[in-house]
């Protein structure tokens, strides 16, 4: 077993209480694992070893991996269900492995490094390529690679990132220094990887040519995490990506020769990255039996996880471990006990990366719930030719977020969300677990060299909870490894729920803050989209009056705008999309009629002038809405017609589907629907000659739905 230098600090709790310890009188501990028995000595559940703890924890400190780096978040919570992750157990295999599916590369050996991390992510990484078939088991993606660029953080291509880095304080060399789960995914956001191993070889240790920074062969596109201990989650991760990269706690003592593996104390610090592909719910936990502190230990249920170890072939079983759910880095809700899918896609996707977040920490603001995010660019990467902006990506600890996504092209300084909006409505969907996500957008606006464009998202928490979001910021410089962040002002912006029109630069927070938005471009001949100029110079309008005339005609009238030479109406039957211009006036009144009876609209204005020679447009005022409650007809004679029969006569109601008529012996009760009719007149032909009672009533068809009028008055047949 390949076990590296002992460095940093490791914390001991207590043992996991729900293990099973089998007391073995005069047992040393074993510098083997025990082997499995079948049969044992009577169980006892041990519910507390302080007396062991100082000797427990200097003999488990001794000799074994590093701790990893730790990214400090808080405790995340687990996941709930929804209908894209369905978390019942009984909708889940009770074996799963991702091996005999074809999904899994080779195993390979980190040693002589510490570089584990790379390891389980890549692996990770390679899965979810062959996946999506776009890659067979032969990929071979490159651990030195990432791991040396890690370390050099060079700017991106576009030179937005320049002078971010990575500071190692750990005095250990950059191989043996470990990683996180969480650090990598930024990296791997920023495209600093993944190469092919034929680029970088893992045994290349020499000087690595700069240039080999970006030439990769795959880029992250999205990166979902979870608590380990969150077992239906991570088990629909690996079942949707092929396989997750998990943080645990490794120590040679609790492996047996089969490969099982069981650590039963809780709370030391993370020291080793593995990929886990599968998990079998019935894996025997006698299999996990070992002695150690002359007590067998062993889990009190069955079930592990089928774990790709690092450590080469001859270790384990050919390489694989199984880990017993019971396992204290699987039980763990706190800390780095977090297993990430990282989602893979081919390197040439896309073909820019504008981008600010350069370094990797773990730095995140919890804002209020509704807060809008922003990052300004200036299209450059295409010297002279034009750019088709293709997608855009954010990154968030929060889960279950609904957000919205609107561009904007030649905002004013500070203001993000004052240019001209690309989009005709934003667009919209809901994220999942936590990670970083990358949001192919439906609307695909093309940019001209030295347009600038923003990238506005509004977040909104589906529980109405905080929103937390990722940002990249120095860290403190006193930590192992520094993260440092420069950005700038007129970058990066936020904007809470209450405020409004009120952009505050994340510049202005300190530590080099900036949102981790990015926005990624193809390289095209396709003419610039042309977008409607949105002005300063016009106010937004104010729609203050909005009222039913009719059941089929409303009335609206606004506020004039200073320089405002016509207006435009919009209207639409749902409140957030849907609006299509319907009229352009010069007064500041409009009657919109021919409308259908009841239903419900929504109506919105802007200012127009003309700049330039071209149009130019204010903002839309607020939309208010309206509905057309459908008028009551009126009768107008329920006469008697022959011996027997009533002719019944009414007022029409434009624009309804039909009539509805009642009949009655009372004036007050008892009234009984006796025809359904397209006309205004009906001759009724009841079975007795008396006097008898009529109402009538119209209906409409809104929605596939009948909405009816209220009842006309009663009248008496004569």
């Amino acid at each position: 077993m390949n076990l590296h230098k002992n460095f940093g600090r490791r914390i001991l709790i207590s043992l996991v209480f729900a293990l099973t310890f089998l007391p073995v009188p005069g047992t040393a501990l074993a510098s083997q694992p025990a082997a499995p028995k079948q049969s044992h000595s009577p169980e006892e559940t041990v519910s507390s070893i302080n007396s062991l703890d100082k000797e427990t924890a200097a003999l488990l400190s001794e000799s074994t991996d590093p701790v990893l780096p730790s990214s400090g978040l808080p405790a995340l919570p687990s996941y709930r269900n929804s209908a894209e992750y369905p978390l019942a157990r009984a909708s889940l295999p009770t074996r799963y492995d991702s091996r005999s599916l074809g999904l899994v590369t080779p195993v390979k050996n980190q040693d002589p490094w510490g570089s584990c991390w790379a390891f389980g992510t890549l692996s990770a990484g390679e899965s979810s390529l062959i996946k999506k078939k776009l890659a067979d088991t032969s990929i071979d993606l490159s651990e030195m690679h990432l791991t040396y660029f890690f370390f050099q953080c060079p700017a991106d291509p576009l030179g937005l990132t320049k002078n971010d880095t990575v500071r190692n304080n750990t005095g250990e060399n950059f191989l043996n220094t470990g990683g996180n789960n969480l650090f990598t995914m930024f990296a791997l956001s920023k495209w600093l990887g993944a190469a092919p191993e034929s680029l970088v070889p893992y045994s290349n240790t020499a000087s690595i040519n700069p240039a080999y920074a970006y030439q990769d062969t795959a880029h992250l596109q999205n990166a979902r995490f979870v608590n380990t201990a969150d077992m239906n989650s991570v088990k629909n991760l690996i079942m949707q990506y092929g396989a997750v990269s998990t943080s645990i706690y490794y120590h040679p003592t609790f492996e047996n020769d089969n490969g099982a593996y069981l650590f039963p104390v809780s709370n030391f610090s993370t020291n080793h990255i593995v990929s886990i592909v599968g998990w079998d719910d019935n894996y025997s936990r006698d299999n996990f039996e070992v002695v150690f502190q002359g007590r067998k230990i062993k889990p009190s249920i069955n079930g592990a996880w089928i774990v790709k170890n690092s450590y080469g072939t001859s270790g384990g079983d050919q390489g694989y471990l199984y880990i017993s759910y019971q396992d204290a880095s699987c039980m763990q809700t706190s800390g780095d006990y977090l297993s990430y899918a990282f989602d893979m896609e081919r390197a040439d996707n896309y073909d820019h990366n504008y981008q600010y977040d350069g370094s990797f920490g773990s730095g995140y603001i919890s804002a209020m719930n509704g807060t809008s995010i922003a990052n300004v660019y200036k299209i450059n990467a295409n010297s002279g030719k034009n750019e088709q902006l293709k997608a855009v990506s954010f990154s968030l600890f929060s889960q279950n977020v609904n957000y919205s996504i609107q561009i904007y092209k030649n905002p004013s300084s500070g203001n993000p969300s004052s240019g001209s909006p690309v989009f005709s409505s934003p667009q919209t969907g809901t994220t999942t677990y936590s990670g970083y996500y990358t949001i192919p957008l439906k609307e695909q606006p093309v940019f001209n060299q030295g347009d600038t464009f923003s990238v506005v998202i509004t977040l909104k928490s589906t529980s109405g909870g905080s929103i937390d979001y990722f940002v990249d910021q120095t860290s403190a410089s006193n930590a192992e490894l520094q993260f440092v962040s420069n950005s700038s002002k007129n970058q990066s912006f936020y904007k809470s729920a209450a405020t409004d029109d009120e952009w505050i630069d994340h510049h202005s927070l300190g530590s080099g803050k900036t949102a981790r938005i990015k926005a990624f471009t193809v390289n095209t001949t396709k003419p610039v989209t042309k977008v409607e100029l949105i002005t300063n110079t016009l106010k937004r309008p104010t729609l203050s009056y909005l009222k039913r005339v009719s059941s089929s005609k409303v009335r609206l009238k606004w506020r004039s705008v200073k320089n405002a030479k016509k207006y435009e109406i919009y209207r639409s039957t749902k409140k957030n999309s849907g609006y299509r211009k319907i009229a352009t006036t010069s007064k500041t009144t409009f009657t919109n009629s021919k409308l259908t009876p009841g239903a419900t609209y929504y109506y919105k204005i802007r200012a127009r002038r003309t700049l330039n020679g071209a149009p130019a447009y204010s903002k839309h005022s607020s939309a208010k809405s309206v509905k057309l409650t459908l008028s009551a007809p009126r009768l107008i004679s329920a006469k008697a017609s022959g011996k027997k029969n009533v002719k019944v006569k009414w007022t029409k109601i434009s624009g309804v589907k039909g009539y509805e008529v009642f009949r009655s012996t009372s004036k007050k009760r008892g009234f009984k629907k006796v025809k359904t009719l397209g006309k205004t007149s009906f001759t009724d032909k009841p079975s007795k000659k008396r006097a008898y009672y009529y109402k009538v009533r119209c209906y409409n068809t809104v929605n596939k739905k009948k909405v009816y009028s209220g009842f006309s008055s009663v009248m008496k047949s004569r």
